[in-house]
Formats: C-alpha cells, structure tokens, sequence
C-alpha cells in the first residue's frame, strides 16, 4: 500500500489502493470496526480532492494502529480518527503551503470564492 501512495494519485492507483482495502477486510472477517475502518479509508483514498501525501500518512497510522490491536486481542478498540473521517468529507480540503504570507494568499484565493475572501479578510482584521 505504502509503495502504490508514493506513486502519483490518478484513478488507476486510487483502485489498486480500493483493492488492498478489500483484502485486508477479507483476511479478518467478522471484526465489524476492523470493516468499518477499512470502509471509511476506501472512501478517503476515492476522494480525487486529497493528494496522497495527505492521505497516506492518515490512512496508513489508522491501519498500522487497528492491526497492533487487533494483534493484541484488543479489536473492540479499534476507532476511526477524525483526520480519517474529515477526509471522506468533500467539503473538507486539507492544503499544505509554505508558512509566508504571500504563499499563504495566494493558495487561499485559488480556493475561496469572493465573498468567503470577504468573510476571511473581515475575520483577520478582528484578530489581533
């Protein structure tokens, strides 16, 4: 899985990684939060609107933790991270930008509409 998000996130990579999800579920059936788990990372890694580096770090801690508890006996514990559950959501966006002011701009008007510019800019100049 790890090697398929170093490669570049089109359609094709997104399905492979739909099919590692279908056969980790198949090797442990009847561990219903082990399924939902796997469930919740497959619609994660179809949302086009996330770049693997920002999904494979979430969906990856999520699957290395649930199998070391399983392994532990401890399956009733497996949770689904909200990180995880934020990236099914496509009015979620998650964007990494360099930390300068001008980099930071720029990539937010590329995002925003006007009128949420407006509201942003209206929020920032209350904060001091």
């Amino acid at each position: 899985m790890l090697e398929i998000f170093k490669q570049k996130a089109d359609s094709q990579n997104r399905y492979q990684l739909k099919l590692l999800c279908d056969e980790l579920q198949d090797s442990l059936t009847g561990i219903s939060n082990w399924s939902y788990l796997l469930e919740t990372a497959k619609k994660a890694i179809a949302n086009p609107s996330y770049d693997y580096s920002i999904l494979a770090p979430v969906v990856m801690t999520n699957l290395k933790r649930a199998y070391d508890l399983i392994n532990l006996e401890k399956a009733d514990e497996i949770i689904v991270s909200q990180g995880l559950l934020d990236l099914t959501n496509q009015s979620s966006v998650f964007v990494l930008v360099p930390l300068e002011p001008r980099a930071i701009a720029s990539t937010l008007v590329s995002l925003l509409n006007s009128e949420q510019i407006n509201q942003l800019s209206q929020i920032l100049a209350q904060v001091k």
